[in-house]
């Protein structure tokens, strides 16, 4: 099945909003369902299509807030003037008057620590999917390729180069995952290889002050994505005082795109018990 806002949104009521950061720029949000906020964070080159299983999973229990990140889907380039946590910071604060579940996934994981360490009364527990660590090599290959392209002004070879990475070698032969990535990374605009935008961390170096985060933890990692990503897993699952770290199996990098009812099960149980 393909995921996107357009088929599940309406069915949904789904509604899209923007929210003014300090900047008085704008991210865009989408919020669905009732109860214990959840909010979810994409990764690189992608946008917040990429939870369409997620929302349509767990809105029936909770609030599911997927925002873009500044330069990604239909958020500003502009907003990248400040931490990319600031401005979900400011998002949470507009929708919601409890702290949240915040899941990221691969470079959302790393905003998402960076959301728990400077706004750490926000967070109520952090799911790490597949998240990249600060400080340690991602091991994507494409990237310096990918930014060549697109400073060259070559768009199209530069999101070839990117999907052609290892990182998504292991849902190349699902059709549905292969289709919904392409479309997201088709939309991305490229700002951040080119150097108009970059995303900006309240803390540049997390690794020393992950034991500050007390709080309920799920680690995940598709056991067959890249070795740097399921060592950085593995990481915080070590540091991380509270964290629980948990493989899907028979997924790669995108588990909750390419093992949905197996990640939306594990999510609402761990919310559940978290709350």
């Amino acid at each position: 099945m393909r995921w996107g806002w357009s088929t599940i949104g309406p069915a949904l009521g789904l509604r899209a909003a923007r929210v003014a950061d300090k900047g008085n720029e704008m991210l865009r949000h989408f919020v669905v369902g009732n109860g214990p906020p959840v909010l979810l964070v994409h990764g690189f080159a992608l946008d917040a299509r990429m939870w369409g299983p997620q929302v349509e999973a767990l809105s029936g229990t909770f609030r599911v807030i997927t925002v873009e990140l500044p330069g990604f889907g239909a958020s500003p380039v502009s907003a990248g003037a400040r931490s990319a946590s600031g401005a979900l910071a400011d998002a949470l604060n507009v929708l919601v008057s409890e702290a949240a579940h915040v899941v990221g996934s691969s470079l959302g994981g790393a905003v998402a620590v960076d959301l728990a360490l400077a706004y750490r009364r926000l967070v109520r527990s952090l799911t790490l999917l597949d998240a990249l660590l600060l400080g340690r090599a991602s091991g994507i290959r494409a990237w310096s390729e990918a930014v060549a392209r697109a400073k060259a002004g070559e768009m199209a070879f530069a999101r070839a180069a990117w999907l052609a990475d290892d990182l998504f070698a292991s849902f190349r032969t699902r059709p549905d995952v292969v289709t919904t990535v392409r479309e997201m990374v088709a939309d991305y605009s490229g700002a951040h290889w080119r150097g108009e935008v970059s995303t900006r961390f309240e803390v540049s170096d997390p690794i020393p002050r992950l034991p500050e985060l007390d709080l309920p933890a799920l680690v995940l990692s598709g056991t067959d994505d890249l070795p740097s990503f399921r060592a950085m897993s593995d990481e915080y699952a070590r540091v991380l005082p509270r964290a629980t770290r948990e493989e899907i199996p028979g997924a790669g990098h995108l588990p909750n795109l390419e093992r949905p009812d197996v990640v939306n099960a594990r999510l609402a149980r761990f919310f559940t018990a978290a709350h």
